[in-house]
């Protein structure tokens, strides 16, 4: 059994509604929230007993003890009374005046809880014999007694179950929250619904969610009860949302600061306000992703602790939503550029050449050995009307669909201005001039070296647009010569010459064109593979046909490079002169 406990008046809970049993869940609710708020005095014994049953249990007594009794409230209000088979009733009015012109023996004992004054019992004798005070005395202070603690049980009672009550609808709360977040992937709509049942459920009439941009130490308005606020930045460190998204610790404050807005006139009266970081815990450590705020709750009143444990558990769920929402998206974003990678390698094997030309007097072979992130890498070769071979390899700067849609165009320019009899340093200056404008406004640009051989004369004819120098073998002393020459890399500017040269090739000469993804290949220790490497293969494998030598040079990059990712393409293209 519950026993009265030692407190102070300041301590207890506020009034109960006599149908207490039979309220609703809402003004349960509603009850708790002023039993919170209301000083202990206003406790009244007519909403915590049921005045028939009082009346019930005096009778009872009465018949045992001649005594008339009279239980009270704390304003004098008579809640139930009941005098011996007998005894005159006279219920038009308490008999309290007229006991003072008789001798009969009274008693007035009050009912107490915590030390508050709730009522009091009124003992009468029923017969005015001398001798019946003390049994009268004796009847006043058992009646208070077991009213008092009748009474304080029916409170206890009331408010255990205004306690379940709340957790209940907490606990469904923050069910329906985690249904409604768990199907929502949009971080805007995820922050609305928090925000409306942390207003709810808190509740408070403002509030807004603020959360941390990526890329800055700032706060960013994402949800709001307050018109115009979305889109509202603050430093991390200002003010109170501020400061809690800086500390990771909740702020509750009785009179705090103005809310934002984007208009000082429509600022009000400053309210109270409760503040909560978005925590993410993690094994090791804690990550703020934001702060939900709260300000003015009805009436004025100020926020409880219970409050902020109710928005902290709100917050929570939220920022596991957050980012759960965030790594959704991060694998719908890698899954795209799975796609865009998948299609980019297959324009890229489509734009490759399936076999080299059949020519009398050379031999030539190609390599294009794409690395995990897609390049721009791009080598062809094309007879022209005139027997002559023409090669060409490219790079595309960039590793997406963008890059080898460029590179598309950039094979079809070329195929047409070398079909119409181009010149190679012809043929990069149209290209660069077809290609300006897509490039620039992509962001790209393309090295490219361009060549074409008569095997009639033996005579080669290149021009280099920003591309690593090919090398020449010599058959004769097997020294390596740089083809090297002067020009621009396509799609930087307009108007651009390009520089043009011939040499004369001797039989068994090696012409070996590359691109960057080669020499920089690195290995785990971040060594490139370098141009001496390359010098070397390219001496030691000059008695090589092209085919074996090419694939020589494959095997030694991803050799090299092993116990790391291969970073770029790894593209060749070798001529040899029979």
């Amino acid at each position: 059994m519950p026993t009265r406990p030692c407190t102070s008046p300041s301590d207890q809970g506020g009034t109960r509604p006599a149908s207490g049993r039979q309220m609703t869940r809402t003004s349960r609710k509603q009850f708790a929230y002023e039993e919170k708020m209301q000083p202990a005095n206003h406790m009244k014994l007519d909403q915590l007993l049921d005045s028939r049953q009082l009346e019930q249990f005096l009778h009872a007594l009465v018949e045992l003890v001649p005594v008339t009794l009279h239980v009270e409230g704390s304003n004098g209000k008579l809640l139930a009374q009941a005098r011996p088979t007998g005894v005159r009733s006279n219920t038009a009015s308490p008999p309290l005046e007229h006991l003072h012109r008789t001798t009969r023996a009274e008693a007035r004992v009050p009912v107490e809880i915590h030390g508050e004054r709730i009522g009091q019992v009124v003992a009468v004798a029923a017969d005015p014999e001398q001798g019946m005070a003390p049994l009268v005395e004796s009847a006043a202070r058992l009646v208070a007694h077991i009213v008092a603690d009748q009474a304080y049980k029916e409170h206890e009672l009331n408010s255990l179950s205004t306690e379940l009550l709340d957790k209940y609808e907490e606990i469904t709360l923050l069910y329906d929250l985690s249904q409604a977040l768990g199907s929502i992937f949009d971080i805007s709509a995820l922050c609305n619904i928090a925000l409306e049942k942390a207003a709810q459920a808190v509740p408070a009439a403002k509030g807004f969610v603020m959360l941390k941009d990526k890329d800055s130490q700032n706060l960013t308005v994402v949800a709001a009860r307050v018109d115009g606020l979305v889109g509202w930045k603050t430093p991390v460190g200002v003010g109170i949302s501020g400061r809690v998204a800086e500390s990771g610790k909740p702020i509750l404050l009785l009179e705090g600061e103005q809310l934002p807005s984007r208009k000082p006139e429509e600022q009000g009266p400053r309210d109270a306000v409760l503040s909560v970081p978005l925590v993410l815990s993690a094994a090791e450590d804690e990550e703020v992703l934001g702060v939900i705020t709260l300000a003015g709750k009805p009436r004025g009143e100020m926020f409880t602790a219970g409050d902020a444990k109710l928005l902290r558990t709100i917050a929570t769920q939220l920022a596991i939503a957050i980012h759960n929402s965030r790594l959704l998206q991060a694998q719908r974003e890698a899954e795209r550029v799975r796609q865009e990678m998948e299609i980019a390698a297959r324009i890229q094997r489509n734009l490759l050449p399936n076999r080299p030309p059949d020519l009398p007097g050379i031999e030539v072979a190609g390599r294009c050995l794409p690395a995990t992130n897609v390049g721009g890498d791009y080598y062809d070769y094309l007879v022209d009307q005139e027997g002559r071979l023409n090669l060409i390899i490219a790079d595309v700067s960039g590793h997406n669909i963008g890059a080898a849609l460029m590179m598309v165009m950039a094979r079809s320019i070329l195929r047409r201005e070398i079909g119409e009899g181009k010149s190679p340093a012809s043929v990069l200056a149209r290209t660069n001039t077809a290609l300006l404008h897509d490039l620039t406004n992509a962001e790209l640009f393309i090295t490219m070296f361009c060549a074409r051989y008569d095997p009639a004369t033996r005579c080669l004819t290149f021009a280099n647009g920003g591309h690593n120098p090919p090398l020449l073998r010599r058959s004769s002393d097997a020294q390596i010569v740089e083809l090297d020459g002067d020009g621009m890399i396509v799609g930087i500017l307009e108007d651009v010459s390009f520089q043009e040269q011939t040499i004369t090739l001797e039989p068994g000469d090696l012409l070996l064109l590359y691109t960057d993804g080669i020499v920089e290949a690195r290995n785990a220790e971040g060594e490139q593979f370098g141009d001496g490497r390359l010098r070397k293969l390219l001496i030691d494998g000059g008695a090589l046909p092209p085919d074996m030598l090419a694939d020589r040079i494959h095997a030694a990059v991803r050799e090299h490079s092993r116990d790391s990712a291969q970073q770029d393409d790894v593209t060749l293209l070798i001529l040899k002169v029979e």
